[in-house]
């Protein structure tokens, strides 16, 4: 009677096992389906491109919200009542340790907004297994897109997070980027670090 009422709990279990966490520090889960978060808003973001008849864009800016989710929420329902907006744009720190659980969270939250935001990553993003995390949610750390004739560029400003090791921020990256093309008149730069603070890196502000 006893093997049947063991091999019964093991089934339980394998059937129960997305209730529970084997570490706070995984990267990825089944049962969170969202991935490529960035690329599926960027893309509605194009579709509301080809029903614009002009080229003024309206943004909207969070960041920081690691934890803050009652403000979030208060956020979210603020922006909702505007109308014309063309997008969110998040720039990192969007948890407080770079755990899925709060990216989880935050992303239930931001369901309810209507339109679309983009984000790039903080340094409290990129804590423990952060930076995996996110790629595994949104995708690239540095990506750009055009809309309205101007580019975006979300880059890794997080150089401290790296010893301050060459290629964080990718300078090269970022100014091929700049390059002229017809696509885009005007270019805005999205970053958590600003160029200015020390956490950017001296060398790198100097660049």
């Amino acid at each position: 009677m006893w093997k049947w009422k063991f091999s019964g709990l093991l089934l339980l279990l394998f059937l129960a096992c997305e209730k529970f966490e084997y570490s706070p520090h995984q990267d990825h889960t089944p049962s969170f389906k969202n991935t490529n978060i960035n690329n599926d808003n960027i893309h509605l973001l194009k579709e509301k491109e080809k029903k614009s008849n002009n080229d003024t864009i309206k943004i909207a800016v969070i960041g920081d919200t690691q934890g803050y989710y009652n403000e979030t929420k208060d956020f979210v329902k603020t922006i909702n009542a505007y109308h014309d907006l063309d997008l969110v744009v998040h720039n990192g720190d969007i948890t407080d340790f770079g755990l899925l659980k709060e990216h989880q969270v935050i992303q239930n939250i931001f369901a309810d907004l209507k339109f679309p935001i983009v984000t790039v990553i903080g340094n409290h993003d990129m804590l423990g297994n952060g930076e995996n995390v996110y790629k595994n949610l949104y995708g690239d750390l540095n990506f750009s897109f055009d809309y309205k004739g101007t580019r975006f560029i979300f880059f890794n400003s997080n150089a401290m997070e790296y010893n301050f090791r060459p290629g964080v921020p990718d300078i090269n990256w970022i100014s091929s980027q700049l390059v002229a093309t017809l696509n885009f008149k005007r270019a805005i730069l999205v970053s958590h670090v600003g160029f200015y603070d020390r956490d950017f890196g001296k060398i790198n502000t100097e660049k």
